[in-house]
């Protein structure tokens, strides 16, 4: 499934969720190619459609503390 295919994102929205789950799953040891990290990048994008000027640092931060159950894949 390309979650990107019906979502409008700015280069600078796609660096955020970029930097954004990078860092979630470099911090919760997860592939970036597996089901958490895809949880992880489902929430981004509903974060940032509704907060569209989100930094990279408080919705890596918002990940952390929505996500905080899930481990690695």
């Amino acid at each position: 499934m390309n979650f990107l295919a019906s979502v409008d994102l700015t280069d600078e929205h796609l660096d955020t969720v970029t930097t954004s789950i990078k860092g979630w799953c470099a911090n919760r040891k997860v592939d970036l190619d597996g089901p958490s990290a895809r949880a992880a990048i489902a929430l981004a994008l509903e974060l940032l459609s509704t907060r569209p000027s989100i930094t990279s640092e408080e919705l890596l931060e918002i990940l952390s503390n929505r996500l905080s159950s899930v481990g690695s894949d």
